[in-house]
């Protein structure tokens, strides 16, 4: 029965999903249907769910989003990335879509396509100031110091007190030359109570850098 039932939602997704006609406005991406035969219990419900919800109301944008969003947090990315293309072309400027968009592209590797879509965002007040971090952060994957920099000073022009960008800034300073720069980074950070291993052990890489072994040693105590 439950095959016979997932075959019917299949057949559904595939008709509903995979594009409507002219009349019903722009061609919409088809997004593959997951075969959710090796899944279990609430999963397995959730993502025939989705895709049932979706199937029955393709240019909703609430059933087509939180198709994206389901198949995103199984796992399920490149399926995800088309979900949530789909959605972007109901709604172009929903600035959480587009994030969600651009992480599950830099999540498949496609590093231009999610920093295209995070510059896209640039203007809203909160998913734009992550879109400046995680640009940040590939920079930083990348080995393109100067590029991390320029991208997490862009998101500090916004929100000056951001710790992921002051993180991220300092690590970039710290790769460039600028020790000391670096490690007010860092001071700022343990200053303003950001208690992470990261941050420790990238303070205790400052410290020695500038020959301040005890500070060296105390904050690489408090990373191990």
């Amino acid at each position: 029965m439950h095959r016979q039932r997932l075959r019917l939602v299949a057949l559904a997704v595939c008709v509903c999903l995979g594009g409507c006609g002219p009349s019903s406005g722009p061609t919409l991406p088809a997004v593959p249907v997951i075969d959710t035969a090796h899944m279990r219990g609430v999963a397995r419900d959730q993502v025939e769910k989705a895709y049932a919800d979706a199937a029955a109301d393709p240019r909703d944008i609430v059933s087509v989003a939180e198709l994206a969003l389901v198949l995103h947090a199984y796992g399920f990315h490149p399926a995800a990335e088309i979900a949530y293309r789909r959605a972007l072309a109901l709604r172009p400027e929903d600035a959480r879509l587009l994030y969600l968009h651009a992480f599950v592209l830099e999540t498949l590797g496609d590093f231009d396509g999610a920093t295209e879509q995070y510059r896209s965002m640039t203007g809203d007040a909160q998913f734009g100031v992550r879109g400046w971090a995680r640009i940040a952060a590939m920079r930083l994957d990348a080995g393109d110091w100067t590029g991390a920099k320029q991208a997490a000073d862009r998101g500090l022009a916004v929100a000056p007190s951001d710790p992921e960008l002051r993180y991220l800034r300092g690590r970039a300073l710290l790769e460039l030359g600028d020790t000391a720069g670096a490690r007010d980074e860092f001071d700022a950070l343990l200053a303003a109570g950001v208690r992470l291993p990261d941050v420790y052990y990238a303070a205790s890489r400052a410290a020695h850098a500038l020959g301040d072994a005890d500070a060296a040693a105390a904050h690489a105590e408090s990373f191990e």
